[in-house]
């Protein structure tokens, strides 16, 4: 019988809470079950623009959890054997993505081979096909076989997935679209997954982990809306949770270790849950939540393969009361959680690491922030917000932002800074530069020359002077007019930005990155054309 590949056997971590942690060790340890596996005949899963026929082969489902089956495995491996995986992109952009991983726009596919996992009505449409046709018959004797040497594949793939599954298990509004997962094995393509996602802005992805340079990543072959959602037939299910009102306190320790405790009224929009669902950086560990003051269970799970398909920097994590909330009134949910986001890039120049969200966040939400830093005082911190209060305590510095609209995210960067203000139209920018540049972009030692004459003796090395730094405040006032005209421009035509105030703070890379009212800028923007690391480089690359 056909094995799939090791990259399904991915070692998994968990970090679920005690309590209703027992149904979480549950969907870790699931087991396939032996006495529900048959030969089946002409079975079909569709699922919108997904079709998965199982024309002949043997089918086992998984043990029950919380009363659901979750699991499956489908296998060819009989004489004449065979299933058929179809999809067609809607799009021509989305056919020429798939060609080039599989040299066709569309997927036509033979299996060997499939692992199911799925938190929807999968596993009775599959039942009542079985029960419609008497040439599918149950096999136990199959399924001892099957279950032996498919459960380790089946707990690891399903261990990888543990908190979307856990969504559905716990959520009533969420068993009714769920999610359904198929890691196939394929005749031609080999291994690769496929995934339906209703409450995904694109609900269909097909790709495979990949590791390149001890980097895991979904390489993504094709994802788009699936047919409902692109027809206005169906529409995205609204978020479970609607937040305002962010209160954060945060304290950088002096080894730059950041521990918040993070308040946020949140609003039902479905009554009888009893799971929230929140994102978080994953360097971020959520040590406690209460609920109304009432302590709440933490599920964080490491959920590898779910995470990196999700692909936004975040891993997903679950809150779980001991009795359903209420909706239509706001709750109060106060979060404890520490990490270490903050990277230390050499020369005192710092920034913050990861892409996701350094604090608890629900689908990047407009809300407004109330946000207080404490952190060592010989550093400079720009986060969005009015200054309310700043000042100095001991070896501290605390400082207290409000933002005066609703944003979608609250971002901060921290440093050695000098300043450049500029103000126009009502609105001030305020550019922050480093006072070094990082170690990345210090000057490289030049080596010895040899020069025999001068009263030098020959075959003696001169005097090795070191290229001067590049310095990183020399196009400090320039940079901010130049940043004050492109907000000028970009106002003028897309309307005023939600803060009167753009704080603009540099990071090492050659690259940017946007928030509301902060904006990252690369460190070698603040250089000049001159400046060694880009001295080499075409005036193309310059600008």
């Amino acid at each position: 019988m056909m094995r799939l590949l090791a990259a399904l056997f991915i070692p998994i971590v968990s970090y679920a809470a005690a309590g209703g942690a027992e149904l979480a060790r549950s969907v870790r340890e699931v087991q396939l079950d032996s006495a529900e596996c048959y030969r089946v005949h002409d079975l079909q899963i569709n699922k919108d623009d997904i079709h998965l026929y199982f024309t002949d082969g043997y089918l086992i489902f998984g043990k029950p959890l919380n009363g659901t089956r979750t699991t499956a495995v489908f296998t060819a491996d009989v004489e004449a054997g065979d299933a058929e995986l179809l999809l067609l992109p809607p799009s021509r952009s989305e056919r020429r993505s798939l060609a080039a991983y599989t040299g066709s726009p569309n997927l036509d596919e033979h299996l060997t081979g499939a692992v199911l996992l799925f938190g929807d009505d999968t596993y009775n449409n599959l039942m009542q096909q079985i029960r419609g046709s008497e040439f599918n018959k149950r096999n136990a004797e199959m399924g001892a076989l099957m279950a032996d040497e498919w459960n380790p594949t089946v707990r690891n793939l399903s261990e990888s997935f543990e908190a979307r599954l856990l969504l559905d298990l716990l959520s009533p509004t969420h068993r009714q679209q769920g999610c359904f997962v198929a890691a196939i094995q394929g005749k031609k393509l080999g291994n690769f997954d496929v995934v339906y996602e209703p409450r995904a802005l694109e609900q269909i992805v097909v790709g495979q982990v990949k590791n390149q340079n001890n980097f895991t990543f979904f390489d993504v072959w094709t994802s788009f809306e699936a047919a409902p959602f692109r027809k206005g037939t169906h529409k995205r299910p609204r978020p479970e949770v609607v937040v305002s009102d962010y209160r954060i306190e945060a304290t950088l320790e002096p080894n730059l270790r950041l521990r918040a405790v993070t308040r946020v009224k949140v609003r039902l929009a479905e009554s009888g849950e009893r799971v929230l669902p929140f994102d978080i950086a994953g360097r971020m560990t959520v040590s406690s939540t209460t609920i109304d003051g009432e302590p709440a269970e933490v599920l964080q799970t490491e959920s590898l393969r779910s995470n990196l398909i999700r692909n936004n920097g975040n891993d997903l994590f679950l809150v779980v009361t001991a009795q359903p909330l209420e909706r239509g009134r706001d709750h109060e949910v106060e979060f404890h959680h520490e990490g270490a986001v903050v990277e230390d890039a050499g020369n005192q120049v710092y920034f913050v690491g990861p892409r996701g969200t350094w604090y608890p966040n629900s689908n990047m939400q407009f809300a407004r922030y109330d946000l207080t830093f404490k952190y060592p005082k010989g550093l400079d911190l720009v986060t969005p917000g009015d200054v309310v209060s700043d000042k100095t305590e001991g070896e501290w510095r605390v400082t207290r932002r409000v933002t005066e609209a609703p944003i979608r995210f609250a971002g901060f960067n921290l440093g050695v800074y000098e300043r450049a203000r500029v103000s126009r139209n009502g609105f001030t920018v305020e550019v922050c530069a480093n006072r070094a540049v990082e170690k990345a972009l210090a000057p490289k030692p030049r080596p010895p020359v040899v020069i025999p004459q001068g009263g030098v003796k020959p075959g003696v090395p001169a005097a090795n002077v070191p290229p001067l730094p590049p310095d990183p405040l020399a196009r400090l006032e320039e940079l901010a007019g130049d940043v004050a005209s492109a907000l000028d421009f970009m106002a003028a035509r897309f309307g005023p930005p939600p803060l009167k105030t753009l704080e603009v703070s540099p990071i090492p890379g050659s690259f940017g990155q946007g928030f509301p009212g902060l904006l990252y800028l690369s460190t070698k923007a603040y250089l000049r054309r001159q400046d060694e690391p880009l001295a080499s480089l075409t005036p193309r690359d310059q600008s």
